[in-house]
């Protein structure tokens, strides 16, 4: 079964110049099976996630990460509202939909996404205006995949971190500023208690109950008690999971 991952990476590129669209930036470069393949140049912006559109940018909708090219019922799933192109991204492939030149009509389109269950992660991303970023910025970003866990999200170990092993899965153990921080750079934030409940039900066998998780709150969370606390010093680390 494929599996969707997120870089946790902020991703920016650079911003479209005056008089470009991404439509010109982003020509396909390859065609695999019928899907264009862009280069990694070509522009992704910034996911919105409940933060203002400009008036200047341009959107696209990010239907996932994939490890490998998509397999038949994914591309179904997305083809059925529309057609999407791939970007490599070391090893991986970002799947994108648009470019949109206009918020409202990608809102509607991922809407209409949403209504699968599939599909119900896809957002939007924004180049161009506020935030757009310059290729050093890109550059100098560091990368953190996101493994989809019982409908949220576990940013992944890398180098030294802090780990623990649990179903096969490394899990990564983070301060709640680099747990807040890595959920942010992924156009997420830290799940909220409700969250990490609604996950325990879902797929318990899948939830690491051995260590407590941050909340969005700042306060901790025990799986085991189900009871949050107020955490005794902001350097814990502790399992992190985003929504």
């Amino acid at each position: 079964m494929l599996r969707l991952r997120m870089a946790l990476a902020l991703m920016l590129v650079a911003s479209p110049s005056q008089g470009d669209t991404l439509d010109e930036l982003c020509r396909a470069v390859d065609v695999h099976d019928g899907i264009e393949i862009v280069a990694q140049t070509c522009p992704i912006g910034e996911g919105l996630w409940g933060r203002e559109p400009s008036q200047e940018g341009q959107f696209w909708i990010q239907c996932g990460m994939l490890d490998a090219m998509p397999e038949a019922a994914f591309r179904k799933a997305v083809e059925e509202h529309t057609p999407f192109l791939l970007r490599p991204e070391a090893g991986q492939y970002r799947c994108l939909t648009g470019p949109y030149q206009s918020y409202a009509e990608a809102l509607k389109i991922r809407d209409d996404f949403r209504q699968s269950d599939l599909m119900a992660d896809v957002f939007i991303r924004e180049v161009g205006g506020a935030l757009a970023a310059s290729p050093t910025e890109e550059a100098t970003t560091s990368e953190r995949v996101m493994e989809p866990v019982a409908g949220l999200w576990a940013p992944l170990p890398k180098g030294k971190d802090n780990r623990t092993e649990f179903g096969g899965q490394e899990w990564w153990s983070a301060t709640y500023q680099e747990a807040r921080e890595a959920c942010q750079n992924g156009g997420k934030k830290l799940a909220s208690m409700a969250a990490i409940q609604r996950a325990v039900s879902k797929g318990s066998s899948a939830i690491p109950t051995t260590m407590p998780y941050w909340l969005d709150s700042g306060s901790v969370y025990d799986t085991q008690l189900d009871m949050s606390f107020v955490a005794v010093s902001d350097n814990l680390t502790l399992h992190v999971l985003c929504e």
